[in-house]
């Protein structure tokens, strides 16, 4: 793992040498787009600016990238312990299975908005670049994925088929904020299924259908978003 500010392949001097300008950020499709078609245009040149550069600068920086690598680990493996699943039940109480894997995989969803993307919107904003939970600047960051369209940096023209249309990027940004509102806003207000049950024992019986009926109605519901939630994860990265 690297964590370099500066790659010698992105600097003006590689530009030069590989004869295109390298964009400063791109939607996920674009970038494939975009080296294809610079690789196109001046291959050997592209190959030195892409390729050599960057043997000679990994060979050059070997020992700053190992010192990385292992302070890296030991703050994934000790401190932010990334390797585990939180998921924000109560300690001290059993929870089944069913409940640790539903409540772990949504709240690794809110994290990752609250978290990592609000650190990307605070980084790209110039802002302060400590991780810490702000889900107002997640939100912000996927308002502008959203915002994402098919234009002149994805290689289209007006009167493309696609040209003005939502990027894949947008869609999944899309989605994501869809699977974290529901968690956050629309299951907690769900109605409770046993708010229908009072003391009366005759009453219980004569609501126990209702009971029935709306614990069906969520746990089906709960099942469609984890599938939903577990069908994108794909698009869940940073």
């Amino acid at each position: 793992m690297h964590n370099r500010s500066n790659y010698w392949s992105c600097t003006q001097f590689a530009n030069w040498i590989r004869g295109t300008e390298k964009p400063y950020a791109l939607e996920w499709e674009a970038w494939d787009l975009w080296h294809d078609e610079a690789a196109a245009a001046h291959p050997f040149r592209y190959w030195v600016a892409e390729k050599l550069l960057n043997g000679i600068q990994n060979f050059i920086y070997w020992p700053y990238d190992k010192y990385w690598d292992i302070r890296y680990y030991l703050k994934n493996r000790f401190i932010d312990r990334s390797h585990l699943i939180q998921t924000g039940l109560t300690p001290g109480c059993y929870h089944e299975f069913e409940d640790k894997v539903l409540h772990g995989l949504f709240s690794e969803l809110v994290t990752f908005v609250e978290i990592e993307l609000s650190l990307h919107h605070r980084v790209w904003n110039d802002g302060p670049r400590k991780p810490c939970r702000n889900a107002e600047w997640g939100l912000k960051h996927l308002e502008w994925e959203m915002g994402l369209v098919w234009d002149e940096s994805s290689g289209l023209a007006p009167g493309d088929e696609q040209y003005g249309q939502p990027t894949h990027q947008a869609v999944a940004a899309k989605e994501t904020l869809a699977l974290y509102d529901w968690w956050k806003n629309v299951r907690p207000g769900r109605v409770d299924p046993y708010d229908y049950i009072h003391e009366e024992f005759e009453e219980y019986h004569a609501r126990y259908g209702d009971v029935n009926r709306l614990e069906a109605e969520h746990e089906a519901e709960d099942t469609r978003m984890l599938v939903k939630l577990i069908n994108h994860r794909k698009c869940l990265w940073t």
